[in-house]
């Protein structure tokens, strides 16, 4: 196997789904080249920095967004702030 094949069964290697003469011919080849063992170990962390982005521990909906902020945001917009009434409590409605 050559550095080219190699790269095209990175995808099937690292979800399980080579056979086993295919995954015994890219471990032999891996085990020979350190440019390509190098080469999966970053496209592994890639997968697992994607994975990370993408996580649902970080719900979106559920961030409180500070009031100032938003008043901020919208003052420098142009559009009058409708977030605090005159007590300066949150007149917004929680998502």
């Amino acid at each position: 196997m050559n550095c080219r094949e190699a790269l095209e069964h990175f995808h099937d290697h690292v979800e399980g789904q080579l056979g086993p003469v295919e995954r015994w011919r890219l471990r032999l080849h891996l085990w020979l080249c350190g440019h390509c063992r190098k080469y999966l170990r970053s496209y592994k962390t890639t997968i697992a920095a994607e994975q990370a982005a993408f996580t649902d521990s970080q719900d979106a909906s559920k961030t409180k967004i500070p009031d100032k902020l938003v008043a901020s945001i919208m003052s420098a917009a142009g559009i009058p702030s409708k977030t605090s009434d005159s007590k300066g409590t949150s007149s917004r409605p929680e998502p």
